[in-house]
């Protein structure tokens, strides 16, 4: 970070003295930046009362020191970790706020603070989420992603379906009044080959494309609220979930306690302790092994990039990743234990 900024510094100085220098074809010294975004990502500003510009826009931008940049961006949230940008215009952190994490950048003078999903404006395409999943987990660079980990299915039964980048729409899609109604015939998008990997505890035999990927935190209320929503559709035998542990939430009393939580329902292969921790909040705590540890990281790291994919920012808790049977495609839904999202995705009983 300190050779960004003093890249950054050099490089500013020169375009300044250019700028003030005379020339025919530039008598007017071009702008560092804009004060507003040249694109239509959406882009939260923070504290924008409090964020005025006090750069001239001839003179080129002020670099505050990185600790009084740290300082300004943590009245936002607790800063997490320093993310690398390729561009010296940007600095950005990892932020937790109010139990969620989130991406947020400042310019180099301070005075604009940015929290949101940034698109690439460059010549470069942006990376698939495959692409970005692979960076997040190595292992997949050597592990084909149409395979599927026994070890991480923990459940009775299933096959996997073929591996597609997209796919055709089912004749009678457009018959089909809820998600998850009948079962899905086509091959998988990348993304839902890339979640079944993940540790967590299947209830239901159904392939991957009839499966509800739940990522949910077991101190979440909303997170039980909808397991307990969920019983009569997978005892039914018509739904298949796939429960993925996190630990995301803020608790400043213990903050160790959702993992401890999460080792009980992956070290155990019983349904019984889902139930017991998820479904009835019983306090049952487990030391998590190193590979349970890994495996959660793992899951919220996953969380991050398809959040971050989705243009959703700050990831958060119960989230459902599945393929909608009407058009074949993954779908990443928040809010599920509200009736009408639920039942969009599982239906009425």
């Amino acid at each position: 970070m300190k050779r960004t900024l003093i890249a950054w510094l050099i490089g500013s100085l020169c375009a300044t003295a250019l700028a003030q220098a005379p020339s025919a074809q530039n008598p007017q010294p071009s702008k560092p930046f804009s004060s507003t975004s040249a694109t239509s990502s959406p882009v939260q500003v923070l504290g924008s009362d409090s964020i005025e510009s006090t750069q001239n826009d001839t003179q080129s931008p002020l670099v505050l020191p990185i600790e009084e940049l740290n300082k300004r961006v943590s009245r936002y949230g607790r800063i997490i970790d320093e993310i690398p940008m390729e561009t010296p215009w940007l600095f950005a952190w990892l932020v937790e706020r109010n139990g969620y994490q989130t991406t947020v950048y400042a310019t180099p003078d301070g005075t604009h603070i940015i929290a949101g999903v940034l698109l690439n404006g460059g010549e470069q395409s942006t990376p698939s989420i495959v692409d970005q999943l692979k960076a997040k987990r190595p292992q997949a660079e050597t592990t084909p992603l149409a395979d599927t980990r026994a070890s991480s299915a923990r459940s009775d039964g299933g096959t996997s379906s073929p591996t597609a980048d997209t796919l055709a729409q089912d004749d009678n899609a457009q018959n089909l009044t809820y998600a998850m109604q009948g079962q899905f015939q086509k091959a998988v998008p990348e993304v839902i080959n890339v979640a079944d990997t993940l540790e967590g505890f299947k209830e239901g035999r159904g392939d991957k494309g009839d499966t509800v990927y739940i990522f949910f935190d077991p101190r979440c209320p909303y997170c039980r609220e909808v397991y307990n929503m969920t019983r009569k559709h997978v005892a039914s035998g018509r739904i298949s979930i796939k429960w993925i542990p996190v630990s995301i939430l803020n608790d400043s009393q213990d903050p160790k306690r959702g993992a401890r939580l999460a080792a009980t329902i992956l070290q155990n292969d019983d349904p019984a302790f889902l139930e017991r921790v998820l479904g009835r909040k019983e306090d049952i705590q487990s030391s998590p092994a190193p590979e349970t540890l890994k495996a959660i990281d793992d899951n919220e790291r996953f969380m991050d990039v398809i959040f971050r994919y989705d243009n959703r920012g700050a990831i958060g808790v119960p989230a459902a990743l599945y393929v909608d049977h009407r058009n074949g495609r993954a779908k990443l839904k928040t809010g599920i234990s509200e009736p009408v999202i639920f039942n969009d995705i599982f239906g009425q009983l």
